[in-house]
């Protein structure tokens, strides 16, 4: 965290102010108040330490300005669209984004067990289908784990299941990452790149994100909600990767024992091809 990133109570981010500092794996995080005194959740980003961050070199003045304007566009197209299951924006700038305050916790948090399945068909249905919205307005998402998926009012009739992290996980990833594919030589990339290994999608570096990274990564989480388990087992980065690339994994009996367990296989195939092109693809296989 740069010494610009670091806010404090009672300062102000664009029209919020910072009520309190809030846990955050990479991007500074605040609770805030909005100008209406709405609740947000308001998440600080700076390009040049992401590009540090993603590729390990500095990224020249005009790219990082052009990255700024890739993050600005992006998140208005975000902030345009309207889903129970995805977050709302409410308000950015060039250098934070604000999203609305939500009650509940992140999906991992409540993982470890098998969930019922139509626990699990209820909140997937919602998060995927707001997957497919992204997907059908041109935008990735490209960091889709349970760290990202949050559960409102948990235990509740009100339970619903919530995409986060849509924009400002890491700004303009795709372009920064572009810059940084001319400095690496590693055969393995996954978008976001903090995130854990068991959710990486097995791509090479020169691969651009696509929805079909999203649709993958969604039904490696939907194999944890209803098995209780991670799909892959190695500890480390190469042998999670190496697992899902290859295909080497074993399916938890209790994801065949479903409906959805065609359409979860197919979705993280080994081979590329027979993946479904985006979440409304997949869909379609889940509801048919």
């Amino acid at each position: 965290m740069t010494d610009r990133d670091h806010r404090e109570v009672g300062q102000s981010i664009g029209d919020f102010v910072i009520e309190e500092a809030l846990p955050a794996n990479v991007s500074p995080l605040y609770r805030c108040r909005g100008p209406h005194g709405e609740r947000a959740a308001v998440k600080v980003v700076d390009v040049a330490a992401a590009t540090h961050r993603v590729c390990g070199m500095p990224v020249s003045p005009e790219r990082l300005a052009a990255h700024e304007a890739t993050f600005v566009d992006e998140t208005a197209r975000l902030a345009a669209l309207a889903h129970p299951n995805l977050a709302r924006v409410i308000g950015a700038g060039h250098d934070f984004v604000a999203i609305e305050w939500l009650e509940g916790c992140s999906l991992d948090r409540l993982l470890g067990t098998p969930w019922p399945f139509a626990r699990v068909r209820r909140l997937a249905i919602g998060v995927i289908d707001a997957l497919a919205l992204l997907h059908d307005h041109g935008l990735v998402h490209g960091d889709v784990w349970p760290e990202n998926l949050f559960v409102v009012a948990p235990d509740t009739a009100a339970e619903k299941l919530v995409l986060l992290d849509v924009v400002g996980r890491h700004p303009s990833d795709r372009a920064i990452q572009e810059e940084g594919r001319k400095q690496t030589r590693t055969g393995w990339s996954r978008p976001g790149s903090w995130a854990s290994a068991r959710y990486q999608y097995p791509r090479r570096p020169s691969d651009a994100e696509t929805p079909v990274a999203d649709t993958f990564c969604i039904a490696l989480v939907l194999v944890e909600m209803i098995a209780g388990r991670p799909l892959v087992q190695s500890e480390s980065a190469f042998g999670a990767l190496a697992e899902l690339w290859q295909g080497t994994w074993s399916m938890p009996p209790e994801v065949d024992a479903t409906p959805w367990g065609p359409a979860i296989r197919r979705a993280i195939s080994a081979n590329p091809g027979e993946r479904f092109a985006d979440a409304r693809a997949l869909l379609a296989a889940l509801t048919d």
